[in-house]
């Protein structure tokens, strides 16, 4: 039952719709959304070899920092628990784990079980759950209308 599915220029429609310049394409609504004015992406100083100053991503900035462990690798863990592959998302956690240092993740269609860094994420497998039935009910939501009984 996916009826709560709201795709996702719908979602930015809904929660910036006044905000928004312009709403013909979903790359135009998020370049012309007022709330995401002045954001910017952080990034670093160094120089280069042939000594000029050059512009480098800082990827342990937040947004790789805290969305990949406390987001990207909870919704793995959930869907590891599911037994639901996910490649795509393994792709992008296993290059940001590259990046950050970090071990979240073994392989592609891996596991995060036993990862050296698991016990810094908020997946449910950093708090001892193997099965999606045991997850589900000890965080009530054995209620909602998102339980898909074997």
């Amino acid at each position: 039952e996916l009826s709560a599915v709201v795709f996702v220029q719908d979602w930015m429609l809904n929660s910036y719709g006044s905000h928004i310049a312009d709403k013909s394409s979903f790359q135009k609504m998020l370049n012309t959304n007022e709330a995401y004015q002045g954001l910017t992406h952080p990034t670093l100083v160094i120089t280069s070899n042939d000594k000029k100053k050059v512009f480098v991503p800082d990827f342990h900035y937040r947004y790789l920092s805290e969305d990949v462990p406390f987001g990207q690798v909870v919704c793995r863990g959930i869907a590891e628990l599911c037994g639901v592959p996910t490649p795509k998302l393994d792709e992008v956690i296993i290059w940001s784990q590259e990046r950050l240092g970090k071990q979240y993740l073994t392989c592609i269609n891996g596991t995060v079980c036993g990862t050296r860094d698991l016990m810094e994420t908020r997946c449910p497998q950093r708090y001892g759950y193997t099965n999606i039935d045991d997850f589900i009910l000890a965080n009530g939501y054995n209620d909602q209308i998102c339980y898909i009984k074997k």
